[in-house]
This record gives C-alpha cells, structure tokens and sequence, in this order.
C-alpha cells in the first residue's frame, strides 16, 4: 500500500461518484463488510484491497450494482409492510417466506390471482384476514385435545 493507505479507495470511490454512485463511503463499506463496519480504518489490508477491486470492477464495466434503488413511495412502503404481516404469520406456524408466497399466489384473493408483490391494497387486506384464518386453525388444531 502506498503511503495514504486509503489513496487508492478513494480513487475508486471517486470514479464511481463521477459515474452516478449514490452510496456514501460509509455505506459502501457497511455493505462490504455486511455490517460489521463503516470504518476503513476497521478493514484489514486485505479487506480493503478487495473493497477496491470491487469498486474498479463496477466503474470498469460500467455496472451500477452500486447504485441504491430509487426509494420506495409511502404506498409501496405500506403494501410492503402488508405483505411482511402476511409472511409473518406463516413463520408463527413455523412456515418459511416461500410457503406464505406459494399460498397467496395459490389461492389469491376474490379469485383473482397474481404474484406476490402484484397485490393491490385492498387485496393484501383481504389475505390478511385470511392469513389470520389459517393461523387461528392452525392454533385451534394444536389446542385439541388428543382424544384418543
């Protein structure tokens, strides 16, 4: 490394500026290190001589990996957190994100079917409502008494 342990970094931190990178450093380190930091002081030689063949790689080949999605509107927001309620009460009968995805789409809502994320508002209200069913069954079927 030379003497500014981090001169090539930010060299390649700056490229990926000028090519439309809207992640801060600290980001693109807490993304790199999956949380453990945003220091580059934190990284090991070898950590940070990664970070900067990832972030040459990316301008190189004019990817834009990089850049953060556009952000969600508050309906979006609401319509996500809606589905997160749905999954959730799969994963309280010890049922996986997929099976949650696999039933809605499966069964759909007023017999309309549609992918997941597809789903109006509206609907999500109503696979809401019967999520909560089948998660009172659910219940209902281990409080029975074993009547054998």
């Amino acid at each position: 490394m030379p003497n500014n342990r981090y001169s090539h970094f930010y060299a390649a931190f700056n490229t990926a500026v000028k090519q439309g990178c809207n992640y801060s450093k600290e980001e693109l380190v807490v993304d790199f290190t999956e949380g453990r930091t945003d220091s580059l002081k934190e990284l090991s030689d070898g950590e940070l001589r990664e970070l900067i063949l990832q972030l040459n790689g990316r301008t190189s080949t004019g990817s834009e990996s990089w850049k953060k999605p556009p952000a969600m509107t508050e309906a979006e927001k609401k319509r996500d957190n809606m589905r997160k309620v749905i999954i959730s009460n799969f994963k309280f009968m010890g049922k996986t994100t997929g099976d949650a995805i696999a039933w809605a789409e499966k069964y759909g809502c007023g017999g309309n079917k549609r992918r997941f994320n597809d789903y109006n508002e509206q609907e999500l209200y109503v696979l809401i409502r019967n999520a909560e069913t089948v998660k009172e069954d659910f219940l209902k079927a281990i409080r029975k008494p074993n009547t054998k």
